[in-house]
């Protein structure tokens, strides 16, 4: 009987290094999966690889010869000792791996819950597969199945909805202050990767101007021409204060960048309108006292990592709806599975009664050849009709109502009642 078998490892069970050495590019990735399908006891397979996970799912007679045969290529593949990989791996079949997945494809089995990557991952790890015709009737159930669940989860729960990145908060907070960011005027002090992932953010929100200041003045104008914005000299960004609306700070600077008479000077100029200062450096780049003026906003990291913190605990409370959506969904499932599980086992037995049927009448016909033609098709549609009948009930019974737990299953039970395994 085939299954479903889960063999892999993810930021849960092995440090970085080790994930380095195991992951899969693209273009390697169908060669992999083509070295999978070699092994006689493996009918599909599909192999996720990204940062925090390398995964592969494949259809199996066995288990333990499916968790063997993936463990010694991913040895091949990272160089580490197949005793050694095993203690990092996870190994999980039927419905735990089917449950597996649609985890996975939600993001509640991510780094960073509800980050949307995931899905995208797995559309695109299953396309690979699929391109190769390393998928078959189970694993097309199956992977849209979980996608769908991904995207279900995405509507019905707000699970990716709140923010979790540093530089994503400071932009929540940005619109607490201003509304609509559309139209306002940013300054990026430094050229680092939160300051500029915060840049991007505000973009999207379609700010209306973005400058950066840098130390090292080409660094800036390559992020400018990025981010659609422009350079400005560093030395000379205090005189320009004034014009604009948000301040982002993210150099290597030992000391404060921005005193608290930059920021009086600037407000002054500005007619005391809304000024917005997101400090993502450590060392702080912006005196702390800035906060004290009159329509001056000021957020520090720790700010910042307050409101992250907040919106994990959101996540978390709607990731435990998620996992309930996809124990409702697994219930569904159930059926469709149990189709996909009993079908090769009801074609084997049809074809085995057919045979059984066509053999008898065959013996008859030739103990009569004088038979007419009308009354052999005559035989032949009502034989057929009695095998068909004869299967119509057991087949609703298995399809709709599955043996008591512990009991083996209709397929088992078929398959050595009627021989069928020995003679397919």
């Amino acid at each position: 009987m085939m299954q479903l078998v889960v063999i892999g490892l993810s930021h849960k069970t092995a440090p970085l290094e080790l994930r380095e050495k195991l992951a899969v590019s693209g273009d390697r990735i169908s060669e992999v999966l083509a070295q999978l399908l070699r092994n006689e006891d493996i009918s599909e397979g599909m192999l996720i690889s990204t940062c925090n996970r390398v995964e592969a799912y494949v259809m199996a007679k066995h288990v333990q010869k499916a968790a063997d045969a993936v463990t010694n290529l991913f040895a091949g593949i990272s160089g580490v000792q197949a005793g050694e990989l095993s203690s990092h791996l996870y190994v999980r079949n039927t419905g735990d791996a089917i449950a597996h997945l649609f985890r996975v494809a939600s993001s509640l089995d991510s780094m960073v819950v509800g980050e949307t990557q995931i899905s995208g991952q797995v559309k695109e790890a299953y396309a690979r597969a699929v391109a190769i015709r390393a998928t078959g009737v189970y694993l097309n159930k199956i992977v849209p199945k979980a996608l769908n669940v991904s995207k279900r989860i995405r509507t019905e729960t707000a699970v990716g909805q709140q923010s979790v990145s540093i530089s994503y908060a400071a932009v929540l907070l940005a619109e607490r202050i201003f509304g609509d960011l559309s139209g306002t005027r940013v300054l990026l002090l430094g050229a680092g990767e939160m300051g500029s992932l915060a840049a991007k953010h505000l973009r999207e929100r379609k700010v209306g101007e973005i400058r950066i200041a840098n130390r090292t003045r080409s660094k800036a104008e390559d992020l400018a021409k990025e981010l659609g914005g422009s350079a400005v000299d560093f030395e000379s960004f205090r005189e320009r204060l004034d014009e604009a609306d948000i301040v982002i700070a993210s150099t290597g600077a030992e000391g404060y960048v921005v005193s608290l008479e930059d920021v009086r000077g600037a407000m002054h100029r500005r007619k005391n309108r809304p000024m917005f200062f997101i400090d993502i450096a450590v060392p702080r780049n912006v005196d702390p006292a800035v906060n004290q003026l009159e329509n001056v906003y000021l957020y520090d990291i720790d700010h910042l990592q307050g409101v992250v913190e907040a919106n994990m605990k959101e996540r978390e409370k709607e990731a435990r709806r998620a996992e309930g959506i996809i124990q409702n969904e697994l219930e569904k499932f159930h059926e469709v599975l149990n189709h996909i599980e009993l079908s090769p086992t009801i074609e084997q037995l049809s074809k085995k009664l057919d045979q059984i049927r066509k053999a008898e009448i065959d013996k008859m016909i030739s103990k009569n050849p004088d038979l007419p033609a009308g009354q052999r098709e005559a035989l032949e549609a009502c034989t057929r009709a009695i095998v068909n009948k004869i299967l119509h009930d057991p087949i609703i019974q298995m399809k709709t109502e599955e043996p008591k737990e512990g009991s083996p299953k209709y397929s088992e039970i078929l398959k050595k009642l009627f021989k069928l395994d020995s003679e397919s």
